[in-house]
């Protein structure tokens, strides 16, 4: 989720400060900073789209790692009974298993370097609020895999280490849409 929101700004900050950035999202962002390389895919769709990704990485030997899982996506907003299996379907992907696939993957790819994840979460994660069910419940799902994951890395003794980092409210697209549905 590179391409709007929190994703955008980490993704120029990044840049800015000489670190190589590999951003997915639906969109594509004008940007042609050399060291910006951007997979295109929907991530709220099902999809094999690891193998492009692992296939089409530019090859370094790169000592660390870091990655921010912070696509995401409020949709549907209803109450139970009122919701569209598909959409709660395909948010679920976008918010929780797209990014336990990208831990795999990065875990998968580079378990010898020192690998640094952070999951955008919400305090959604922990309070219920009316309407937010998939969002809730996909948050809360993203917060248990961040800790799964990190009890494994100490296990594991690797240099891999997991945050679900819940900012607060950030002015974007997302935080738009959500006060307009409360409003």
């Amino acid at each position: 989720g590179h391409s709007s929101g929190l994703g955008l700004e980490l993704t120029n900050l990044y840049l800015e400060a000489g670190a190589t950035v590999i951003g997915m999202a639906r969109r594509s962002i004008s940007n042609k900073h050399p060291s910006l390389y951007q997979f295109h895919f929907d991530l709220s769709r099902q999809g094999e789209w690891e193998a492009k990704v692992r296939n089409n990485l530019p090859r370094n030997d790169w000592s660390r790692i870091i990655l921010v899982n912070c696509a995401g996506t409020i949709s549907p907003t209803a109450t139970f009974g009122k919701m569209d299996g598909e959409r709660i379907q395909s948010s679920i992907t976008l918010n929780v298993t797209t990014p336990l696939r990208l831990m795999n993957l990065i875990v998968s790819m580079f378990a010898p370097a020192s690998i640094r994840i952070a999951n955008i979460s919400s305090g959604a994660a922990h309070k219920a609020y009316p309407g937010w069910g998939v969002y809730c419940s996909s948050k809360a799902a993203l917060d248990m895999a961040s800790q799964v994951l990190a009890a494994e890395m100490e296990l594991s003794q690797k240099d891999i280490r997991v945050v679900s980092y819940s900012p607060g409210p950030i002015d974007t697209a997302m935080q738009a849409e959500i006060r307009k549905k409360t409003s």
